[in-house]
Protein backbone atom coordinates (compact mmCIF):
# COMPACT_ATOMS: atom_id res chain seq x y z
CA UNK A 1 0.00 0.00 0.00
CA UNK A 2 1.03 3.50 -0.36
CA UNK A 3 0.07 7.11 0.68
CA UNK A 4 -0.82 7.93 -2.63
CA UNK A 5 -0.83 6.03 -6.02
CA UNK A 6 -0.75 8.30 -9.23
CA UNK A 7 -1.82 6.12 -11.65
CA UNK A 8 -4.92 4.44 -9.24
CA UNK A 9 -6.10 7.96 -8.97
CA UNK A 10 -6.27 8.85 -13.03
CA UNK A 11 -7.59 5.21 -13.00
CA UNK A 12 -10.65 6.06 -11.13
CA UNK A 13 -11.12 9.15 -12.49
CA UNK A 14 -10.88 7.33 -15.96
CA UNK A 15 -7.98 8.93 -17.18
CA UNK A 16 -8.91 12.40 -16.77
CA UNK A 17 -5.91 14.19 -14.90
CA UNK A 18 -8.07 16.91 -14.08
CA UNK A 19 -10.94 15.18 -12.55
CA UNK A 20 -8.59 13.53 -10.46
CA UNK A 21 -6.83 16.43 -9.15
CA UNK A 22 -10.21 17.94 -8.49
CA UNK A 23 -11.99 14.79 -6.43
CA UNK A 24 -8.12 14.97 -4.27
CA UNK A 25 -8.54 18.36 -3.50
CA UNK A 26 -12.38 17.97 -2.72
CA UNK A 27 -11.09 15.10 0.03
CA UNK A 28 -8.62 17.06 0.90
CA UNK A 29 -10.63 20.06 1.30
CA UNK A 30 -13.43 18.08 3.59
CA UNK A 31 -10.97 16.06 5.88
CA UNK A 32 -10.18 18.20 8.43
CA UNK A 33 -13.66 18.64 9.24
CA UNK A 34 -14.75 15.15 8.93
CA UNK A 35 -11.74 13.63 10.86
CA UNK A 36 -13.12 16.43 13.94
CA UNK A 37 -16.99 15.30 13.95
CA UNK A 38 -15.61 11.29 13.22
CA UNK A 39 -13.19 12.26 16.84
CA UNK A 40 -16.65 14.42 18.33
CA UNK A 41 -18.69 11.15 17.80
CA UNK A 42 -16.24 8.70 19.42
CA UNK A 43 -15.44 10.84 22.25
CA UNK A 44 -19.20 11.45 22.55
CA UNK A 45 -20.18 7.75 22.12
CA UNK A 46 -22.45 8.32 19.50
CA UNK A 47 -22.13 5.74 17.05
CA UNK A 48 -24.19 6.97 14.22
CA UNK A 49 -22.10 10.11 14.03
CA UNK A 50 -18.97 8.10 14.31
CA UNK A 51 -20.19 5.59 11.64
CA UNK A 52 -21.45 8.91 9.46
CA UNK A 53 -18.05 10.75 9.29
CA UNK A 54 -15.78 7.47 9.12
CA UNK A 55 -18.44 5.99 5.60
CA UNK A 56 -17.86 9.74 4.75
CA UNK A 57 -14.22 9.34 4.59
CA UNK A 58 -14.47 6.05 2.92
CA UNK A 59 -15.90 7.72 0.51
CA UNK A 60 -14.45 10.18 -0.79
CA UNK A 61 -11.04 7.82 -0.82
CA UNK A 62 -12.94 5.67 -3.24
CA UNK A 63 -11.59 8.19 -6.64
CA UNK A 64 -8.38 9.42 -4.57
CA UNK A 65 -5.70 7.07 -5.01
CA UNK A 66 -5.31 6.99 -1.36
CA UNK A 67 -5.05 3.18 -0.42
CA UNK A 68 -3.39 3.87 2.94
CA UNK A 69 -6.53 5.89 3.83
CA UNK A 70 -8.86 4.05 2.79
CA UNK A 71 -7.81 0.64 4.02
CA UNK A 72 -7.51 2.65 7.75
CA UNK A 73 -11.01 3.64 7.07
CA UNK A 74 -12.51 0.27 6.34
CA UNK A 75 -10.26 -1.38 9.52
CA UNK A 76 -12.46 1.18 11.18
CA UNK A 77 -15.47 1.04 9.56
CA UNK A 78 -14.93 -2.81 10.43
CA UNK A 79 -14.71 -2.51 13.63
CA UNK A 80 -17.10 0.48 14.46
CA UNK A 81 -19.94 -2.47 12.96
CA UNK A 82 -18.93 -5.23 14.89
CA UNK A 83 -17.25 -3.79 18.21
CA UNK A 84 -18.11 -0.29 19.03
CA UNK A 85 -18.32 0.72 22.08
CA UNK A 86 -15.14 -1.15 22.67
CA UNK A 87 -11.27 -0.85 23.48
CA UNK A 88 -10.64 -2.58 19.98
CA UNK A 89 -11.29 0.79 18.53
CA UNK A 90 -8.87 2.53 19.59
CA UNK A 91 -5.65 0.87 17.48
CA UNK A 92 -7.88 1.63 13.77
CA UNK A 93 -8.75 5.14 15.28
CA UNK A 94 -5.56 6.33 15.75
CA UNK A 95 -4.49 4.65 12.84
CA UNK A 96 -7.23 6.73 11.11
CA UNK A 97 -5.99 9.96 12.64
CA UNK A 98 -2.43 9.06 11.70
CA UNK A 99 -3.31 8.70 8.43
CA UNK A 100 -5.20 11.65 7.90
CA UNK A 101 -2.62 13.76 9.25
CA UNK A 102 -0.23 11.93 6.82
CA UNK A 103 -2.31 12.88 3.73
CA UNK A 104 -3.01 16.52 4.88
CA UNK A 105 0.93 17.00 5.89
CA UNK A 106 1.91 16.29 2.00
CA UNK A 107 -1.49 17.27 0.34
CA UNK A 108 0.45 20.39 -1.56
CA UNK A 109 3.32 18.49 -2.96
CA UNK A 110 0.47 15.34 -4.24
CA UNK A 111 -1.82 17.70 -5.90
CA UNK A 112 1.12 19.02 -7.96
CA UNK A 113 2.17 15.54 -8.95
CA UNK A 114 -1.38 14.92 -10.67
Amino acid sequence: MSLFDKELALSQAGGNAELAKELFEMLIKDLPSQQETMNKGHSLQDKQMFWDATHKIHGGTAYCGVPDLKNACKLLEDEIKTAYPSNAIDAPLKNMNFEIERLLERATELIAKL
